[in-house]
């Protein structure tokens, strides 16, 4: 059985935005580590549990958009997506995430400082 070309670039297609969509969702795992969330044994399950989530989504897309037939160009166009995320893209949005988590942090710390600070001092001293 013969696949149009159509079908064939639509499936390249899909192909490069899984590839990039598993890109932001390793991202995320990065941000994880960013926020203090990247002790050995976390790091073991956030990599197993980014394997599995990338397993399935690969599978799913198989099933789903070629009908379960094993192509490999599927797989190798969502490694290319893969890396053009971390060619182009990555870079931007881990810079927009770091600044997002230190605005995030400074205003906090802020808060924490200035009001929980406060009102912990000032219960102390009443209790006294």
């Amino acid at each position: 059985m013969t696949v149009s070309l159509s079908d064939q670039l639509y499936v390249l297609s899909l192909s490069l935005l899984m590839g990039a969509a598993l890109g932001g969702l390793y991202d995320v795992f990065k941000v994880l580590c960013l926020v203090g969330l990247n002790g050995a044994v976390i790091v073991f399950f956030e990599d197993i549990l980014f394997f599995a989530i990338s397993t399935i989504t690969v599978f799913s897309f198989y099933m789903q958009v070629t009908d379960g037939k094993f192509r490999v160009y599927p797989l190798i166009f969502a490694a290319v997506g893969f890396a053009l995320y971390f060619l182009t893209l990555e870079k931007i949005v881990f810079f927009v995430v770091k600044k997002i988590y230190g605005f995030f942090t400074l205003v906090f710390g802020f808060i924490y400082k200035k009001i929980v600070l406060f009102v912990f001092l000032k219960l102390a001293r009443f209790a006294k």
